[in-house]
């Protein structure tokens, strides 16, 4: 994945992070206030209610007590204007909503007011009944009189002068419940009233709140927005909190990330320096138009304002201007050739040591000024040495600051461009030199052994100017033997353990580039690969590799011909897994089939060649061939023990 598709993913995750916190915040926070709100005031409701509720009870009471007081004297005349009147006064009274007077017996008197039941309803058992229904309360109490003892009957026997009560009758009163439910509308009212202020103030705070709880998380979201732009900011949050950990940490990594881009950008642009110089160094041509090409790739790949190589003149002790390139003409060169110990390069070219950096104050005083003038940010000066002697100077002028890792991979560049010149100052001695054969072997040796993808790349350009499908053809197995060697260095380099490559995946990745090398031969063939944990050395690899692309091969070019479908199977286990004895390589096919009488021993096909003296006399081991139902061939060999080369 890139750094920018990573860097999006973690842009768009911070800002949903944001926003899904302040959301949590805000919805969790609401609700409880809404909740709480909800329940003060249904509790205060029901508080006032109860208030309200007992306040009128004890008025009715009250009221009702009065009325019995005040109903004596009507009740004891049995004048209906008096009961009328005595009405009317109860009547005024703001929640009695109905009034009824019974004689002694319980019988109706009169009444005023929407009474559904007249009957009376009466605990005698106390002075004072209250019955609750739902709209109103019903209060009932008894009249009494007092009189005198001898009032009362002459014939019974009573204490002389005492006083008796005497009921006369009874007294019923309804209170409405309107002012209580009146009352509990209002303050629902305003409680809602109340809640709603509150909850508004509530979370207009918890916004703010919020709001400058995750400002630290906005200003990380702008940074990591920054980072997606290709900035790498810090940002300064001096809590001691989570949030202040969390800044030191982006910090840390927008510092480990830019110093990590800075590397990549360097390492690919060293890698495409090296390709090209390493390109232009097999070309064939003059050393002046190879040194000037070299000059130009590494202005280009350096990004760099002026590059300058020189070569040595041992025997006159100076150093001569072979090759530049640069925005600057070539007249406004300060000098083209010069004494080693004279100016920069020459200076470089005694110490034979490189001299680099990004502060021109450390160049040679009489290049200081002229830098300075240019612009120049950055220089490097390398020396070219060959076995010891040098043979050149390579200068380097940026207008940029160069990363540390530049400077010190340049070495390389400079070692290639060293052995460029050498080889070159040697091919004018080869033209008349016995020792030809021998330093062109050498040269060949050196670049098979480091350059084996530069070959197969050779190999494809040449095949393009060749008429001969044969031809083409052997080309094409070459080139894809030196893959299949090729891609064993790649594997094993890559690979954590240096001694051993995981065979596995070495030969999916070479049955692949077969099967897209013979792309129209393989359209409608089925590849089952079965490779089991299994690690090789070099030494068994190389040839084990080999084995497998000609069988491969073999199978894709001759046992489907004409479009036929079919089937390739690839198989490579442990002949016996608890005691790690040797393996089993199986490659067959359900095509066609080899030819009859065809002896893999004794034939003139290079492929079947290379695959027995690869598989008996390398691998030592043994190879069988099956012919029923297509072709199989059965290697069994044993790791080859590694010998400690001198």
């Amino acid at each position: 994945m890139s750094l920018s598709a990573i860097m999006k993913k973690l842009s768009d995750a911070a800002a949903g992070n944001v926003t899904t916190l302040r959301q949590k915040i805000f919805l969790m926070t609401v609700p409880v206030l809404i909740l709480t709100s909800v329940v003060y005031m249904l509790e205060a409701v029901r508080t006032e209610r109860k208030i309200m509720r007992e306040e009128i009870l004890k008025k009715a009471e009250v009221v009702t007590m009065l009325a019995t007081y005040s109903g004596e004297l009507p009740l004891i005349s049995e004048n209906p204007e008096l009961l009328k009147r005595e009405i009317m006064s109860l009547k005024s009274v703001q929640e009695v909503s109905f009034v009824v007077f019974y004689d002694r017996d319980m019988k109706l008197l009169i009444r005023e007011g929407n009474v559904l039941d007249t009957s009376l309803r009466y605990n005698r058992d106390s002075s004072l009944s209250i019955i609750e229904e739902d709209d109103h309360f019903d209060l009932s109490a008894p009249v009494f009189t007092v009189r005198a003892g001898k009032d009362i009957d002459i014939f019974e026997e009573t204490s002389s002068g005492k006083a008796v009560r005497e009921n006369i009758g009874w007294v019923r009163i309804g209170f409405s419940k309107d002012a209580i439910k009146q009352a509990e509308r209002n303050f629902i009212y305003r409680g809602l009233m109340i809640a709603l202020v509150l909850i508004i103030i509530s979370s207009i705070l918890v916004y703010r709140l919020a709001a400058a709880a995750t400002r630290p998380l906005d200003l990380l979201l702008k940074a990591v927005k920054s980072v997606r732009k290709g900035t790498y900011p810090e940002i300064t949050i001096t809590s001691g909190d989570e949030t202040g950990t969390l800044s030191a940490e982006f910090n840390r990594m927008s510092r480990t990330i830019r110093e990590r881009e800075e590397t990549l950008v360097s390492q690919a642009q060293l890698s495409a320096l090296v390709g090209d110089i390493g390109i232009v160094l097999t070309e064939s041509g003059t050393l002046q138009d190879i040194l000037r090409r070299c000059a130009e790739i590494m202005l280009m790949r350096l990004d760099a304002v002026l590059t300058r190589i020189w070569t040595c003149d041992r025997e006159k002790n100076m150093l001569e201007l072979a090759a530049r390139a640069g925005k600057y003409p070539h007249e406004q060169d300060p000098y083209t050739l010069i004494h080693i110990g004279q100016f920069e390069p020459g200076a470089t070219a005694m110490s034979r040591r490189p001299h680099y950096g990004n502060d021109i104050e450390r160049l040679h005083n009489d290049d200081r000024e002229w830098a300075r003038q240019k612009g120049i940010v950055s220089f490097a000066c390398y020396p070219l040495i060959v076995e010891e002697q040098l043979v050149g100077m390579i200068e380097i002028y940026t207008d940029r600051i160069l990363s540390e890792h530049i400077f010190n991979s340049m070495n390389t560049i400079a070692d290639e461009i060293a052995l460029g010149i050498q080889h070159k100052i040697v091919e004018q001695q080869i033209k008349s030199s016995l020792n030809e054969k021998e330093v062109l072997l050498r040269e060949i040796h050196h670049r098979v052994k480091n350059n084996m993808q530069v070959i197969t790349s050779l190999l494809s350009l040449q095949s393009e100017y060749i008429q001969e499908k044969r031809y083409v053809d052997m080309l094409n197995d070459s080139k894809n033997r030196i893959k299949s060697m090729a891609i064993i260095h790649e594997k094993l380099y890559k690979s954590k353990d240096m001694s051993n490559i995981d065979f596995r995946d070495y030969v999916t990745t070479l049955a692949n580039n077969l099967f897209s090398f013979y792309e129209a031969a393989s359209r409608n063939v089925l590849l089952n690969i079965r490779v089991e944990d299994v690690s090789l050395g070099i030494d068994t690899a190389i040839p084990c590799g080999l084995i497998i692309n000609e069988l491969l091969s073999n199978c894709l070019k001759h046992a489907f011909p004409e479009g036929r479908k079919g089937e390739i199977d690839l198989t490579l286990v442990p002949a016996d897994i608890e005691r790690r004895s040797g393996y089993d390589l199986i490659v067959s096919d359900n095509g066609v089939g080899l030819p009859e009488g065809l002896d893999i021993r004794n034939t003139k096909s290079l492929g079947l060649q290379l695959v027995m003296t690869l598989a008996e006399h390398q691998l030592q081991g043994k190879l069988d061939l099956d012919r029923s139902g297509g072709t199989s061939f059965h290697l069994h060999f044993n790791e080859v023990n590694y010998t400690k080369r001198t």
